[in-house]
Protein backbone atom coordinates (compact mmCIF):
# COMPACT_ATOMS: atom_id res chain seq x y z
CA UNK A 1 0.00 0.00 0.00
CA UNK A 2 2.91 2.10 0.96
CA UNK A 3 4.50 1.63 -2.38
CA UNK A 4 1.59 3.27 -4.11
CA UNK A 5 0.79 6.12 -2.32
CA UNK A 6 4.91 6.51 -3.24
CA UNK A 7 4.33 5.88 -6.60
CA UNK A 8 0.91 8.30 -6.71
CA UNK A 9 2.65 11.09 -5.40
CA UNK A 10 5.97 11.06 -7.86
CA UNK A 11 3.60 10.61 -10.98
CA UNK A 12 1.95 14.20 -8.84
CA UNK A 13 5.15 15.17 -8.80
CA UNK A 14 6.12 15.33 -12.56
CA UNK A 15 3.12 16.42 -13.40
CA UNK A 16 2.97 19.66 -11.70
CA UNK A 17 5.94 20.59 -12.88
CA UNK A 18 4.77 21.04 -16.33
CA UNK A 19 4.26 24.59 -16.92
CA UNK A 20 1.06 24.21 -18.75
CA UNK A 21 -0.90 22.51 -15.96
CA UNK A 22 -4.07 23.94 -15.09
CA UNK A 23 -4.21 25.80 -12.40
CA UNK A 24 -7.12 23.98 -10.35
CA UNK A 25 -4.96 21.15 -10.47
CA UNK A 26 -1.97 23.13 -8.99
CA UNK A 27 -3.97 24.46 -6.14
CA UNK A 28 -4.88 21.10 -5.01
CA UNK A 29 -1.02 20.99 -4.02
CA UNK A 30 -0.01 24.51 -2.10
CA UNK A 31 -0.98 22.87 1.18
CA UNK A 32 0.16 19.18 0.45
CA UNK A 33 2.13 17.59 3.59
CA UNK A 34 4.75 16.02 1.54
CA UNK A 35 6.56 19.59 0.93
CA UNK A 36 8.25 18.26 -2.49
CA UNK A 37 4.36 19.26 -3.71
CA UNK A 38 4.07 22.61 -2.65
CA UNK A 39 7.65 23.33 -3.80
CA UNK A 40 6.97 21.79 -7.40
CA UNK A 41 3.76 24.23 -7.80
CA UNK A 42 6.60 27.51 -6.50
CA UNK A 43 8.86 26.14 -9.42
CA UNK A 44 6.72 25.86 -12.03
CA UNK A 45 6.67 29.29 -13.89
CA UNK A 46 3.00 28.52 -15.39
CA UNK A 47 1.48 28.76 -12.50
CA UNK A 48 -0.72 31.42 -12.03
CA UNK A 49 0.14 34.93 -10.75
CA UNK A 50 -1.92 34.68 -7.69
CA UNK A 51 -0.88 31.38 -6.33
CA UNK A 52 2.53 32.28 -6.70
CA UNK A 53 1.86 35.23 -4.40
CA UNK A 54 -0.24 33.09 -2.26
CA UNK A 55 3.09 30.56 -2.02
CA UNK A 56 5.67 33.56 -1.49
CA UNK A 57 3.83 35.27 1.48
CA UNK A 58 2.77 31.28 2.98
CA UNK A 59 5.21 31.10 6.16
CA UNK A 60 7.43 28.92 7.45
CA UNK A 61 6.59 29.60 10.91
CA UNK A 62 3.04 29.80 12.12
CA UNK A 63 2.25 33.39 12.06
CA UNK A 64 5.57 35.21 10.97
CA UNK A 65 7.42 35.35 7.51
CA UNK A 66 10.55 34.23 7.01
CA UNK A 67 11.80 33.32 3.23
CA UNK A 68 12.39 29.34 2.53
CA UNK A 69 12.89 27.70 -0.39
CA UNK A 70 9.39 27.39 -0.74
CA UNK A 71 8.97 31.38 -1.41
CA UNK A 72 12.09 31.79 -2.66
CA UNK A 73 10.84 29.42 -5.39
CA UNK A 74 7.81 31.69 -5.85
CA UNK A 75 9.27 34.54 -5.75
CA UNK A 76 11.54 33.30 -8.19
CA UNK A 77 8.96 32.03 -10.71
CA UNK A 78 6.85 35.13 -10.07
CA UNK A 79 10.01 37.13 -11.21
CA UNK A 80 9.98 35.25 -14.37
CA UNK A 81 6.57 35.44 -14.92
CA UNK A 82 5.93 38.95 -14.04
CA UNK A 83 8.36 41.21 -12.60
CA UNK A 84 6.20 43.87 -11.41
CA UNK A 85 3.91 41.47 -8.67
CA UNK A 86 7.58 40.62 -7.37
CA UNK A 87 9.04 43.59 -5.96
CA UNK A 88 7.59 44.20 -2.58
CA UNK A 89 8.58 40.20 -2.18
CA UNK A 90 12.26 41.72 -3.53
CA UNK A 91 12.03 44.33 -0.84
CA UNK A 92 11.79 41.78 1.82
CA UNK A 93 15.05 40.33 0.09
CA UNK A 94 16.53 43.70 1.05
CA UNK A 95 15.45 44.35 4.35
CA UNK A 96 18.49 45.25 5.73
CA UNK A 97 19.91 48.00 3.30
CA UNK A 98 22.80 48.82 5.26
CA UNK A 99 24.63 45.62 5.39
CA UNK A 100 26.08 44.50 2.28
CA UNK A 101 24.70 40.83 1.43
CA UNK A 102 25.68 38.40 -1.41
CA UNK A 103 22.45 37.49 -1.76
CA UNK A 104 21.51 41.17 -2.73
CA UNK A 105 24.32 41.60 -4.62
CA UNK A 106 23.08 38.50 -6.87
CA UNK A 107 19.44 39.76 -7.06
CA UNK A 108 20.39 43.26 -8.51
CA UNK A 109 22.35 41.55 -10.93
CA UNK A 110 19.17 39.51 -12.39
CA UNK A 111 18.17 40.36 -15.69
CA UNK A 112 14.04 39.67 -14.19
CA UNK A 113 14.70 42.61 -12.29
CA UNK A 114 12.46 45.60 -12.86
CA UNK A 115 14.30 49.05 -13.72
CA UNK A 116 11.74 50.57 -11.43
CA UNK A 117 13.28 48.48 -9.20
CA UNK A 118 17.02 48.75 -9.65
CA UNK A 119 16.08 52.73 -9.83
CA UNK A 120 15.73 52.41 -5.84
CA UNK A 121 18.88 51.16 -5.20
CA UNK A 122 21.49 52.81 -7.61
CA UNK A 123 22.36 55.13 -4.76
CA UNK A 124 23.90 52.05 -2.42
CA UNK A 125 26.03 52.90 -0.01
CA UNK A 126 28.10 49.38 -1.20
CA UNK A 127 30.11 49.89 -4.58
CA UNK A 128 29.28 46.03 -5.45
CA UNK A 129 26.28 46.67 -5.34
CA UNK A 130 26.29 49.96 -8.01
CA UNK A 131 28.26 47.72 -9.93
CA UNK A 132 25.75 44.99 -9.74
CA UNK A 133 23.23 47.54 -11.18
CA UNK A 134 25.39 49.10 -13.52
CA UNK A 135 25.88 45.73 -15.50
CA UNK A 136 22.11 45.13 -15.14
CA UNK A 137 20.61 44.80 -18.65
CA UNK A 138 17.44 46.16 -17.59
CA UNK A 139 19.50 49.50 -15.85
CA UNK A 140 17.48 52.14 -17.30
CA UNK A 141 19.86 54.80 -19.36
CA UNK A 142 19.38 57.77 -16.95
CA UNK A 143 20.61 55.64 -14.35
CA UNK A 144 23.72 54.33 -16.46
CA UNK A 145 25.09 57.89 -16.97
CA UNK A 146 24.56 58.79 -13.58
CA UNK A 147 26.60 56.13 -12.38
CA UNK A 148 29.17 56.77 -15.02
CA UNK A 149 29.82 59.75 -12.32
CA UNK A 150 30.42 57.53 -9.17
CA UNK A 151 33.04 57.67 -6.96
CA UNK A 152 34.30 53.86 -7.56
CA UNK A 153 36.04 53.54 -10.75
CA UNK A 154 35.07 49.91 -11.02
CA UNK A 155 31.17 51.09 -10.80
CA UNK A 156 32.26 54.00 -13.66
CA UNK A 157 33.24 51.49 -15.90
CA UNK A 158 30.66 49.30 -16.03
CA UNK A 159 28.33 52.09 -16.13
CA UNK A 160 29.90 53.34 -19.68
CA UNK A 161 30.13 49.97 -21.05
CA UNK A 162 26.56 49.84 -20.76
CA UNK A 163 26.14 52.50 -22.73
Amino acid sequence: MKIIIIFEQDNALSNIKIPKTPTDILIKFVNHPDRRLPLAVAQNTGADKYLLIQLATQSAVKGEFHFNPLNLAAVKSLLIQEPEAAIPFLDRCLKFPDRPSFSRFLLLMNPHIPSSFLGRYYKSWFWAERFAIAQNPNTPRDICRKLTQDPNYIVRAAARDSL
